[in-house]
């Protein structure tokens, strides 16, 4: 194959549209990283090229930042994260802040539910109100994006179903 400077503009943008559809045949990808891994991969000076192709690949739904958001956030719930890092996490990847609300609209008793499965893998029984174990357990649900008043409600959870089933 030519090296980039070689290349002609046409066959550029193929490259570029093969490579990007690369990335999207194994997983979703937002607007912003399917631009930045294109940067990398082609370095060719300025992001008009780059920008017409991401452009082409929405205008043929190929490309979605709403699909891949809502992917985004089913994989991280099942792996058990919280809203927090979530957040984060697609704002990083340079999603729309409205986009971002729209799917996560769990209620907080859901992400509770979230946490209690995340916690029920970590521990068997929750531990004492203030010991060490129980502070471990607070450091980690937040350290996973959730706030304490997850944790809280988790927990209340966690304890009622022990509680059930003794």
């Amino acid at each position: 194959m030519k090296n980039e400077d070689q290349l002609s503009e046409k066959e550029l943008t193929t490259a570029l549209r093969r490579r990007a559809m690369d990335y999207l045949a194994r997983r979703e990808h937002s607007r912003y990283e399917l631009q930045c891994k294109l940067r990398e991969k082609f370095e060719i000076p300025g992001d008009a090229l780059i920008s017409s192709v991401l452009d082409r690949l929405e205008a043929d739904n190929l490309l979605s930042n709403t699909r891949f958001a809502e992917s985004y956030v089913r994989s991280r719930i099942g792996r058990g994260y919280g809203p927090l890092y979530i957040r984060y996490q697609l704002r990083q990847r340079q999603v729309d802040s409205v986009l971002i609300d729209q799917v996560l609209t769990f209620d907080e008793d859901e992400w509770a539910d979230v946490l209690a499965d995340a916690l029920a893998k970590k521990v068997a029984d929750m531990p004492e109100r203030g010991s060490k174990q129980w502070l471990k357990l607070q450091r980690f649900s937040q350290s996973r994006g959730f706030s304490l008043s997850h944790f809280n409600a988790a927990c209340q959870e966690k304890s009622a179903a022990t509680a059930k089933s003794q």
